[in-house]
């Protein structure tokens, strides 16, 4: 990747600061003046992250905005056609893997041709996930590997605080 690139894909408004923020997150829709929701760390927002892997000719507010806490009520009203555009090939081209959602619940595939792996292994109840895949054209639910998380994942032994006198200098 060109200095420039980068160096532009930091700047708000560039074409390189989009490309990364889609690769990155998806596609995201400013929706409709007077519906707003919550993330998942309480913070108001009006512009959502849309599951791109749903079917444009049936895509409601409520199955494909991701990131909305489920005690959340969004209005059952149908996403415009064209926040899809440029996502047809996914349910015809090739098979697709991404993260970056934190999705939860069970662990499955999001269509014959789109897995996710991210299933928010950081927060109680989350999942490790990957797929074996072995150049098949289409996914299927078998080859879907998950592991748990337990309770005790994440839980450090405390730190032992020495004397300031009795620390090791470092430098």
């Amino acid at each position: 990747m060109p200095s420039s690139f980068l160096k532009a894909s930091f700047r708000k408004g560039t074409d390189e600061f989009n490309a990364i923020e889609l690769l990155l997150k998806g596609p995201e829709w400013d929706v409709p003046e007077g519906i707003a929701f919550n993330d998942k760390d309480g913070n108001p927002r009006t512009a959502a992250r849309i599951a791109w892997w749903k079917d444009p000719s049936s895509a409601t507010f409520p199955d494909s905005v991701i990131g909305v806490q489920a005690t959340q009520t969004l209005p059952d009203k149908k996403i415009p056609k064209e926040v899809f555009a440029g996502f047809d090939a996914v349910h015809s081209g090739p098979v697709t893997f991404c993260g970056h959602y934190w999705l939860t619940g069970t662990p499955t595939l999001r269509t014959p041709k789109v897995g996710c792996v991210d299933y928010s292994i950081t927060h109680k109840g989350g999942a490790l996930c990957c797929y074996q895949w072995d150049g098949e054209k289409t996914l299927t639910e078998d080859k879907l590997c998950v592991v748990y998380r337990s309770d005790t994942l994440f839980e450090f032994p405390k730190l032992h605080r020495w004397p300031f006198e009795a620390m090791p200098t470092l430098w």
